[in-house]
């Protein structure tokens, strides 16, 4: 004869020596032995239960768990001198372990954002609010927003602090279309537009600047026949000499204020529809997949093709790296490498 365990109250039941506690989950039936023969040790090990189960479900306490222990953190005040060093961004979201270059530049990006917090009159990280995150982050182009957020979502995950950065969205990022123009499509560009588009593409061609550069350019910043510019990405200063084609045709542009360009065109670029304009009147020029900065990639390569030294183009184009110079002068056709080849005399 099977003898039957004896049930007591709240769950708790023996069963031959040991006691067990057993219980439901979701509609789920599930038991536990207790590993015991002391009633009293065993009422204090289902009050411990009682507790966690009140919980629905498992996934429900291990975000309950990790909320309170990023609350109890809250507590303890990091300086924010000491926040990268006592915390580096090591895990990725998926657990795997960041390579050497994305600490590096997860480090560099939060170093960047906490120096600009410090000067706001944080002191501490706990002091850092989502509007901080904002206000550093709109001071960003869409593209490195968003790898700024993303690094900065890293590090609070990696210290396990509640992040101010969480609510915040990252932002859809412009197409840049990278195909360079060849020469010939170049002089189709500049003798098919008309009006303000046919000032930007001339300015584009010959100054190898961006598009939102080029549309706040002032009369003022050309002198004694050179640009002095502050470009609008970067805040790098450059100065280069202005072509001759291309002070022979500013010549003939009316100056109707302190801009080259009109209003209207600097309205269009801050509604982002001066991009889609322009996408439209090349495409309908020289085909799909050229944008306005297929001209700064062909100024480069037409620099590079004729034997400017690739240090004066780092300096026209206002890159940090020669590293990123080359992947713009680097769009040599089959072609041109043909010719270049045949060039070589053994």
């Amino acid at each position: 004869m099977v003898k039957k365990a004896k049930r007591l109250a709240s769950g708790l039941y023996l069963r031959g020596t040991t006691y067990w506690y057993r219980w439901s989950t979701n509609g789920i039936q599930k038991r536990v032995s207790l590993k015991t023969d002391d009633i009293e040790m065993a009422k204090q090990q289902v009050a411990a239960y009682d507790v966690m189960h009140r919980i629905e479900d498992v996934d429900s306490v291990s975000v309950a768990v990790t909320r309170e222990i990023k609350r109890a953190k809250e507590v303890v005040k990091i300086p924010i001198t000491q926040a990268l060093a006592l915390y580096p961004v090591t895990r990725r979201s998926d657990g795997l372990p960041v390579s050497p270059k994305e600490k590096k530049q997860h480090g560099y990006r939060v170093g960047a954002f906490f120096v600009f917090c410090s000067k706001r009159g944080c002191v501490y990280v706990n002091d850092i609010s989502r509007k901080d995150v904002e206000d550093y982050l709109g001071t960003k182009g869409a593209s490195t927003r968003n790898r700024y957020l993303v690094s900065i979502r890293a590090w609070y995950r990696n210290s396990g602090m509640l992040s101010p950065a969480d609510g915040v969205k990252q932002t859809r990022e412009r197409t840049i279309h990278k195909k360079a123009f060849t020469t010939d499509q170049v002089a189709l560009l500049l003798a098919g537009m008309d009006g303000e588009c046919k000032t930007i593409c001339y300015l584009l061609a010959y100054t190898g600047l961006r598009l939102e550069s080029v549309i706040y350019l002032r009369w003022d910043q050309i002198v004694d026949g050179v640009f002095d510019v502050t470009e609008s990405k970067t805040g790098k200063h450059r100065s280069f000499p202005v072509h001759g084609d291309l002070q022979a045709y500013l010549d003939t542009v009316p100056q109707n204020g302190d801009y080259i360009l009109s209003p209207e065109m600097r309205a269009r670029q801050d509604k982002q529809s001066l991009d889609k304009m322009l996408l439209r009147r090349i495409a309908s020029i020289v085909g799909e997949g050229y944008g306005a900065h297929s001209f700064r990639h062909h100024f480069a390569y037409k620099c590079a093709s004729m034997g400017i030294p690739q240090s004066a183009i780092q300096g026209w184009l206002g890159h940090s790296s020669p590293t990123v110079t080359r992947t713009y002068t680097e769009h040599f056709s089959i072609e041109e490498k043909k010719k270049l080849l045949e060039q070589l005399k053994f």
